[in-house]
């Protein structure tokens, strides 16, 4: 349940520094990808393969009425052993509203371990569903037809209030009603704007938003405004009925009024009259496998004693496995302006986003009136699992002068990506060669280290290869995470004989109001870097050392699929 993903634009089809892929090298020769060097050890074992690997599987866009939606980025990983060649990228059926960007020259080749980006917009005609499908053909040998779905729509705002009607039934004179919850949710994909809210008609209905919050205001998208409604009685007859609207106004242009019927009616002297205090109980986010009490007050607002029939909680929504239960101790009545004391239990046992929902009611006994009642309230929670996971999952150093040259400082981190606390207890290093990734500082594990959600542990390395070639390294972190007992997070850098480096690209369709950045696989010195475009000299650039980037400003860039050259010298950060 990673929640965060970065999306390049110009520099998905460069390797940078930090973490970054070497672009395709476009328009290969079918027979150059395919040749495979053979000798006596290939004869005698399996043939290296590539193996495509796209994510993601599947793409959902939505648009502005007659603008470009925001782009899908789509990424083309070679995780086989062999080059993997790209044939062609299509829409089937062919659509003009879709429009695939930042695409490289086809065909083209990836390297083992590699990848690629590009991304796809669609452009809005008019209300409904559109789907179409991505096809990506390669010569992959077990998958060499890869689709990705993609349905698009406009967007569009929406507004829902429930429950259309509240009845807040007998109240007696002088006296409140129980509260009850007017759920107010942006079901739309954009944010809205609550405008007003008001009761038109008795102003004997009251309402309030949760404490900390304000009625009026902007609600994002997939937000939900809760508000306590109930009752005064200050002029009711006994059986009098009244009734108002409770008005919701916002900027959702299909329904911009939404108006709740509510009703409440007068009631004789009742010697009982139960409160709940809070009149809402809620648990917020519990892990599962646990269990969280709150306390509940339950006083007789009334002069005469309530003798309790029974006390008992109703689900309403989520799985069977997360329950609520009541703790209380033996007492048969709540005694005339009293109160007592009890708590409820949340313990889910199954992750579910949505939340669990029950009521706690209140079954008693009016001894005035001699009638049976029911006093009620909401208990709300939901349950989630503890996750963890790397940011980034994957260290990548690429190429450092080896022997006498390190790598820049590089790192990771051990993240709660989850809602819920959870604890790291250890880390290892495993691999051959993990002598030649320096951890440059330590975390304590004398202890757990608790981690509340979206912090982490870090982990910062460099990569000092002694050898040349590809080298390899996993860091294993231990926590009580439910996701995965042990969070393995590779490392890979490789060494290379010299600082002597050249990166090609080739010219993806730019935005003519933005600078074009071009990224260098090596952190450059810079006053050795030469661009060459099209094989000829070129020195309308500059370079962006914080980035590892060369840049061209709108008025300088290259054409569409001109080819880049950037020769340069890669930096020696001295090893530790």
């Amino acid at each position: 349940m990673l929640r965060m993903y970065a999306l390049f634009s110009l520099l998905a089809l460069s390797a940078c520094d930090d973490g970054g892929q070497a672009s395709p090298t476009p328009g290969a020769d079918a027979a150059q990808v395919d040749a495979q060097p053979r000798d006596a050890a290939s004869d005698s074992g399996p043939r290296p393969t590539p193996d495509i690997d796209v994510q993601p599987g599947a793409l959902t866009l939505v648009a502005v009425p007659g603008e470009a939606s925001p782009p899908g980025e789509v990424r083309v990983r070679n995780t086989g052993d062999a080059r993997l060649r790209l044939d062609e990228i299509v829409f089937e059926p062919a659509d003009a509203r879709f429009v695939l960007e930042d695409l490289f020259a086809l065909p083209a080749d990836i390297a083992p371990g590699e990848e690629v980006a590009f991304r796809v917009t669609f452009r809005s005609t008019g209300p409904g569903e559109v789907r179409t499908a991505l096809i990506i053909r390669s010569q992959d040998p077990d998958e060499g037809q890869v689709t990705v779905p993609i349905t698009a729509r406009e967007q569009q705002d929406c507004l829902r209030v429930s429950p259309a009607m509240v009845t807040l039934g007998r109240v007696q004179p002088g006296q409140q009603s129980g509260r009850f919850a007017v759920t107010i949710s942006n079901c739309g994909d954009v944010e809205l704007a609550i405008t007003d809210v008001r009761v038109e008609g008795d102003q004997g209905f009251v309402w309030t938003p949760p404490e900390g919050r304000e009625a009026v205001g902007p609600l994002s998208q997939s937000g939900v405004l809760s508000l306590d409604i109930w009752y005064v009685n200050t002029q009711l007859a006994p059986g009098e009925l009244t009734t108002a609207h409770l008005v919701v106004e916002s900027t959702a242009t299909a329904n911009p009024r939404v108006d709740v019927e509510l009703q409440a009616r007068g009631d004789d002297v009742q010697g009982c009259l139960p409160v709940f205090e809070p009149s809402r109980l809620e648990f917020d986010v519990v892990r599962i496998g646990t269990e969280r009490t709150v306390a509940v007050t339950l006083k007789n607002q009334g002069s005469d004693a309530c003798s309790i029939r029974d006390l008992s909680v109703e689900p309403v929504r989520g799985p069977a496995a997360n329950t609520f239960r009541i703790e209380r101790g033996d007492e048969v009545e709540v005694p005339g302006a009293g109160e007592i004391t009890f708590s409820v239990v949340y313990a889910p046992q199954v992750a579910d986003p949505i939340g669990d929902r029950a009521m706690l009611h209140f079954d008693y006994h009016d001894t005035e009136s001699m009638e049976n009642r029911r006093a009620s309230t909401q208990l709300l929670g939901v349950g989630a699992e503890a996750l963890i996971g790397g940011v980034p999952d994957e260290v990548l150093f690429h190429d450092v002068t080896t022997p006498g040259c390190a790598s820049k400082e590089q790192g990771t981190a051990a993240t709660n990506v989850g809602f819920v606390p959870l604890c790291v207890t250890g880390f290892r290093l495993e691999g051959d060669t993990c002598d030649e990734f320096v951890l440059l500082a330590e975390p304590d594990f004398s202890q757990c280290i608790p981690l509340m959600p979206d912090e982490g542990v870090p982990f910062p390395f460099v990569f000092q290869p002694a050898e040349l070639g590809e080298r390899t390294c996993s860091l294993v972190v231990t926590s009580d995470a439910m996701n995965t007992a042990e969070l393995v997070i590779p490392l890979r850098g490789q060494g290379v004989e010299g600082p002597a480096t050249v990166d090609n690209h080739v010219v993806p369709r730019l935005d003519a109001q933005r600078r074009a950045y071009f990224g260098l696989s090596r952190p450059a010195v810079a006053d050795s870097i030469q661009v060459m475009l099209n094989d000829m000299p070129n020195n309308r650039w500059d370079f962006d050392a914080e980035s590892n980037s060369i840049f061209f400003e709108p008025r300088n860039h290259p054409q569409r699929d001109d080819r880049l050259r950037i020769e340069y010298d890669a930096v020696c950060f001295d090893r530790r």
